[in-house]
C-alpha cells in the first residue's frame, strides 16, 4: 500500500493564505504656535502587532514601523500614534486620522509626510 504525503500540499496552503503586513507612518512634528520643527520628540506606533518607538530628528522628522504575521487568523492593523515631548501636550491619533480631511501634509498632492502640530503647555507663575 502506498502513503502519501500531504504536507507539502498543506504548506502550499497556509502560505497562501498567511497575513504578513506593514504599518507604519512618517511626518514632520511642529510647534503649533510657531511652526518650529521640534527635535527629540518620543514618537510611538502601537498596535495588537507590536510597538515601535522613536524620536524625531534634528528636523523634526520621524518614521516608525511594525511588520506584522497573522498566519490563519485574520490581522488586526489598527494602530495608534502617540507624540510626548516635554512641555506639550501628549497627542494620540488613531490610524485613520491620515485618511481624515484634519490631516495636512508637506505635499498634499501626495499625502506623504504628515504634519503634526504639538500644542505647548501654558506655564503658570
Amino acid at each position: 500500500m502506498k502513503k502519501t504525503s500531504y504536507l507539502p500540499l498543506l504548506l502550499a496552503l497556509t502560505s497562501l493564505i498567511s497575513c504578513e503586513g506593514y504599518i507604519n507612518e512618517k511626518g514632520v512634528v511642529q510647534d503649533l504656535e510657531t511652526g518650529e520643527r521640534l527635535q527629540d520628540v518620543e514618537v510611538k506606533l502601537s498596535s495588537n502587532q507590536g510597538d515601535d518607538v522613536t524620536i524625531t530628528n534634528e528636523n523634526g522628522y520621524f518614521f516608525v514601523g511594525v511588520f506584522y504575521g497573522c498566519g490563519l487568523r485574520a490581522c488586526d492593523a489598527d494602530y495608534t500614534v502617540q507624540f510626548h515631548k516635554e512641555g506639550y501636550e501628549i497627542l494620540e491619533i488613531p490610524d485613520n486620522y491620515i485618511k481624515s480631511k484634519n490631516a495636512t501634509f508637506v505635499n498634499p498632492e501626495k499625502r506623504d509626510t504628515l504634519i503634526i502640530k504639538l500644542t505647548p503647555i501654558e506655564q503658570s507663575l
